[in-house]
């Protein structure tokens, strides 16, 4: 039986797979080509900026995450520095040139608090990627009861621990309020249409379903992919939204 981290660790790399060249295309801008230092803030085991800094090696990334055990399973290049540790404790350099938040805004009891203190860190033109779900887009076909039983408590568990979803334009002015204005955006869907998105699909939900219950899968989630997977008929979506702000 895999631990959480290893199952974490594997979601993780295939999450980022799928969308990782959508995702990157808003980088066209010149904040990001004039950008020196990069903060990946709650980076879980740093996979989207390893792949980043393989592309990008005139950048150097700090990779900062609470978990240290997720920090240490994850892939680093010469030009990575991981950090464990949390807001507003956590030291991380002054006069950073670009922030990533990926999918973290859900959990973020503060945020007032937490987009202050990135400000604080901030250089003088910073630029932050806000990268988060847009479950809008969310389609499951045919219906699993038995894996959407799971999605339902991992969703509870966040709304228990204070979060919410969909927190899109809700951010939006948050961070327009510390003078981070708004520059472009993107809304991605990523869906099994292809072949090999719909393998790597049905892998990212065996983790997903794995990580929710918290156990190995059962009979009935394990009979409900094998179905999904094999059924030419059967279809899963899901939306991002991928936004860049700019210190004014």
């Amino acid at each position: 039986m895999r631990t959480r981290t290893q199952l974490y660790n594997s979601l993780l790399r295939y999450q980022v797979d799928l969308s990782f060249g959508t995702e990157i295309s808003i980088l066209n801008h010149s904040n990001w080509s004039e950008a020196n230092t990069v903060l990946d803030y709650g980076c879980g085991n740093a996979y989207f900026s390893y792949c980043l800094s393989k592309k990008y090696s005139d950048k150097f990334f700090y990779c900062c995450d609470r978990d240290e055990d997720i920090l240490k399973a994850g892939q680093r290049t010469a030009h990575m520095n991981m950090i464990c540790g949390e807001f507003p404790m956590v030291k991380i350099p002054d006069n950073i040139d670009f922030f990533i938040i990926r999918h973290l805004t859900s959990y973020l009891s503060d945020r007032e608090s937490f987009f202050s203190w990135i400000k604080e860190h901030a250089a003088k033109k910073a630029s932050i990627l806000l990268i988060d779900a847009f479950d809008e887009k969310l389609i499951i076909e045919p219906f699993m009861p038995n894996f959407q039983k799971g999605l339902d408590m991992f969703y509870k568990k966040v709304d228990k621990e204070g979060g919410q979803r969909n927190l899109h334009d809700i951010v939006k002015g948050e961070l327009e309020n510390q003078k981070f204005r708004y520059c472009d955006e993107l809304k991605i869907v990523v869906n099994s249409e292809q072949k090999l998105n719909k393998e790597k699909l049905f892998i990212y939900m065996n983790l997903v379903a794995e990580l929710d219950n918290g156990l190995p899968l059962s009979e009935l989630i394990r009979e409900e992919l094998m179905q999904w997977v094999t059924n030419s008929d059967s279809y899963l979506q899901y939306g991002l939204f991928v936004s860049l702000f700019q210190l004014s």
